[in-house]
């Protein structure tokens, strides 16, 4: 191995810019690269104004400022600290502000809301979990509005080639189950033998599995918070 060893992450990269300055703090050297490409859309508001707004990703949060002026009233169901910011910033105070994990999140808002309430849920064009069935024993009904897309890229960058080669990566960290997929359909056989592989989950951790790490780690808590602290705990630090 040569060089310090890095930590690959994988999120888009304004999120992996912030996370790499974060961990620049704990002494621990990052390689980003990212494996999809956040691309925001216009959208259109529906004619009537729902009960409640639904955000599981703050990649939404740029379509709110489409939304009515009367809209940032609604109660703003968050999945995170992170995307309550950015809901509160582009105005929608009345922000609920979930533990990081989407069912949890349907739980919160299922609790509060009353039978018969209507939900718009700005999302991004793959989800994961699908709210609409899940709340539909409470006649909750979701109103799905693609707010983003989130493109894989076509193929692995050299600069990640090149530290795969050298085996001067450290691990990898997987925030999403389609980033492990999309990092398995790019990566030669193998290519993280040598790699701790952390992730946001233990959903995220069992398709990881199949990626064959040195070790596979997930955080105690599906939020970011408590990804960094596995990080800082386990990651590889940089020579003082």
């Amino acid at each position: 191995m040569s060089g310090t060893p890095m930590l690959w992450l994988t999120r888009p990269a304004e999120d992996s810019a912030r996370m790499a300055q974060a961990l620049t703090a704990h002494a621990i050297p990052t390689l980003i690269a990212p494996l999809t490409s956040i691309t925001t859309q216009a959208i259109t508001a529906p004619l009537a104004m729902p009960d409640a707004l639904l955000l599981t990703s703050r990649h939404a949060c740029p379509a709110l400022a489409s939304l009515p002026a009367a809209w940032r009233a609604l109660p703003t169901y968050c999945v995170g600290e992170s995307t309550a910011a950015y809901a509160q910033k582009a105005g929608f105070s009345h922000t609920m502000t979930g533990s990081g994990n989407v069912l949890a999140l349907l739980q919160l808002l299922a609790a509060d809301l009353p039978a018969g309430a209507h939900v718009c849920y700005l999302s991004g064009e793959d989800i994961a979990l699908d709210p609409a069935p899940l709340l539909a024993s409470r006649r909750i009904s979701i109103e799905r509005i693609i707010a983003y897309t989130a493109t894989a890229i076509p193929a692995i960058p050299t600069e990640l080639g090149d530290a795969l080669a050298s085996q001067q990566l450290q691990g990898v960290v997987f925030y999403s189950a389609r980033s492990v997929q999309i990092a398995a359909s790019l990566l030669p056989a193998h290519a993280l033998q040598a790699c701790d592989i952390y992730c946001l989950s233990l959903a995220i951790a069992a398709q990881a599995a199949t990626l064959g790490g040195k070790r596979l780690l997930s955080a105690a808590h599906p939020t970011h918070e408590s990804m960094m602290e596995l990080l800082s705990t386990h990651a590889i630090k940089a020579p003082l």
